[in-house]
């Protein structure tokens, strides 16, 4: 009894993340990094980058809910990227610490249904549903940062 997570889905890579715009607010190395990319903006970045993974990783759970053998996937960064926070905060780490931030994906531990699959739907739909929130608050503050940025620039 396998689960179809560690083959249906993956870590983003550099290549999910190579389109320009992003590419250019988001760099992968500190030294492809514009001047404007500071500790918040890759702290940001991380944070959509593991709420994305997430989302991505509910919605093959909920495709997947009557599928025999299933079982669910589950997304987790918020405490890698807090850790890495508190050591660019302690000096212990540079601005790249939290760029380097990678959403990690683990198997569901929950127990399964006669079929072998352990997916909740309502468990799923709650739970989506917090990431969409907590996505479009991410994303929110991203934009707040640059209409900032872009007022300082233009003096309006």
């Amino acid at each position: 009894m396998g689960t179809h997570v560690g083959k249906d889905c993956r870590q983003p890579d550099a290549t999910d993340w190579a389109e320009p715009a992003t590419f250019l607010l988001f760099p992968h190395s500190p030294e492809d990094a514009p001047v404007a990319y500071d500790i918040t903006s890759a702290a940001l970045h991380s944070a959509l980058r593991g709420l994305s993974t997430r989302r991505n990783v509910q919605a093959q759970n909920i495709a997947n809910v009557d599928t025999p053998g299933y079982l669910a996937g589950r997304v987790s960064f918020e405490d890698t990227l807090a850790g890495a926070l508190d050591d660019v905060r302690r000096g212990r780490a540079g601005r790249d610490a939290t760029a380097a931030v990678r959403p990690e994906m683990q198997t569901s531990i929950e127990a399964t249904r006669l079929n072998g699959n352990n997916v909740n739907l309502d468990d799923e739909i709650v739970s989506n549903t917090e990431t969409e929130l907590a996505y479009s608050t991410v994303l929110e503050a991203l934009n707040a940062k640059f209409r900032l940025l872009r007022t300082s620039i233009n003096g309006r």
